[in-house]
């Protein structure tokens, strides 16, 4: 069952699947809880991507995200979904390291072949020379989390960011 051939649930689907993890009926839920969510739709990512995507989508800095903040996140992964099977073009179900430098191109990141292997030795996370899906949004994820966080450092969007030592220590626990 190829990742084209799966079906996008509707917002119904995506209410119930929130719901039935939203265990203190709170209306929000945590990293645990997205996990255990999207895994009601066939996706299984590390639990340290579900925190980085609660972090991404928390726009009100709770800890957790809302409904609405969940229909934000989902329709973001259904385009890194579509991104990413353009890009694998064998549709091998995975993407080699031209194919991720391709993708992440595409997306905006001018990123030198030295940074690309420095991200294929960290989110490869089994070690085979290419990205799955899962480990694809792991690197998507994590390259908007430090971007934001440049963002922060460069309001006027020059490219360059200027850190004190103790800025990038206080930053330090973001790029664990």
């Amino acid at each position: 069952n190829s990742m084209a051939q799966q079906q996008q649930p509707n917002q119904q689907q995506l209410q119930q699947w929130f719901a039935s993890v939203d265990a203190d009926r709170s209306g929000q839920i945590d990293a645990r809880e997205l996990h255990r969510c999207l895994q009601m739709g066939g996706q299984n990512f590390d639990f340290h991507v579900c925190r980085r995507l609660i972090q991404t989508f928390d726009t009100d800095r709770s800890g957790q995200i809302g409904f609405q903040e969940f229909l934000n996140l989902h329709n973001y992964l259904g385009q890194m979904r579509a991104a990413f099977e353009y890009f694998d073009t064998d549709k091998g179900g995975s993407l080699d390291q031209k194919e991720l430098s391709q993708a992440l191109q595409r997306s905006g990141y001018q990123l030198s072949p030295h940074a690309v292997g420095g991200l294929m030795s960290r989110f490869d996370v089994d070690k085979s020379g290419s990205f799955s899906y899962d480990e694809y949004i792991g690197i998507c994820v994590y390259l908007g989390s430090v971007r934001n966080l440049c963002g922060f450092y460069d309001p006027q969007r020059t490219g360059t960011i200027h850190m004190t030592f103790d800025q990038l220590i206080a930053c330090s626990n973001f790029f664990a």
